[in-house]
């Protein structure tokens, strides 16, 4: 027990003195395109098993099965948005021809889902190391401040996995049971496995960002339903028809892809912040449907 102690102790000395980054923004980068292209991957597998015939349910079964994930389902139509989940209810009965907007509703819950779990300090796990944070930024240098974060995202205890997968797969069965599945034990293992898999890569990139980089700030973000694009976000899905208004062609409905920056705090007080783009945030926008 005593070695143990001396060990976290060592290692948290280790992690103060040390004055460059473990990884790289590249390898910071692919990371978060690796996690992006799993989340798609995850998507579209779920849209496939969906177009099965033999896990169609009647209305009846239908209600019952959304009687029973009500809270889940809001708590997705919350991080997808209202366009979307107006497309979702409004066409629900044909979305087995063609599951797109049901495949993006599942890309744009678990962007989301990602996005929180790689966050420095959550609420859950560690608010109050976050207004802790903020306040050492106000007054300590750059380099005391962002090992100090190292030190305390390294103290947090680990998620639990087991809860996480099945939050996230609770989310996108409400999903399906909007839009008339029947639960498949068989289809329902595939999601959690896939879930789970994505799920461990975000904790790894929130441990590679927050805990092995030491000269600034790594953050994941979304751009939250109905913001207005610009160059700083993708186009994930360019289409070609005319939209009702300009106004609603440059308004997003959901982000398909996280995106990756670095906030570079100055050095002294008197320095500016940088703040680089590294990877830009993949959206979809409202001239789809």
């Amino acid at each position: 027990m005593v070695l143990q102690e001396r060990n976290a102790e060592l290692i948290g000395t280790r992690t103060f003195l040390t004055a460059t980054d473990v990884y790289s923004s590249a390898e910071i980068i692919q990371m978060v395109n690796a996690l992006n292209a799993d989340i798609f991957q995850l998507a579209a597998v779920v849209a496939d098993l969906f177009e099965n015939e033999a896990v169609v349910a009647t209305e009846e079964e239908r209600a019952r099965n959304l009687d029973a994930v009500l809270g889940h389902l809001n708590a997705v139509f919350q991080v997808i948005g209202a366009e979307l989940s107006l497309q979702l209810t409004g066409t629900y009965k044909h979305l087995r021809q063609d599951p797109f907007a049901l495949q993006l509703a599942i890309q744009a819950f678990i962007t989301h889902t990602c996005m929180q779990k790689t966050q420095v300090f959550s609420e859950n796990q560690g608010g109050q190391f976050m207004v802790l944070y903020k306040k050492i930024k106000s007054f300590e240098q750059r380099t005391v401040a962002t090992r100090w974060r190292a030190i305390a995202s390294a103290h947090i205890p680990d998620p639990d996995l087991s809860a996480d997968t099945e939050a996230a797969t609770m989310g996108i069965k409400s999903i399906l049971y909007l839009c008339l599945w029947s639960s498949s034990e068989s289809q329902i293992r595939v999601i959690e496995s896939k879930a789970a898999a994505i799920l461990k890569l975000s904790y790894k990139l929130k441990k590679a960002m927050h805990e092995g980089i030491i000269t600034g700030d790594m953050e994941t973000f979304i751009i939250p339903p109905g913001g207005h694009f610009n160059d700083s976000m993708e186009n994930g899905y360019v289409v070609d028809k005319e939209c009702d208004t300009a106004e609603k062609a440059n308004r997003v409905l959901c982000t398909v892809g996280m995106g990756l920056k670095k906030v570079v705090m100055p050095v002294s007080k008197s320095g500016e912040v940088e703040m680089a783009l590294l990877v830009k945030p993949v959206v979809v926008l409202n001239g789809v449907f």
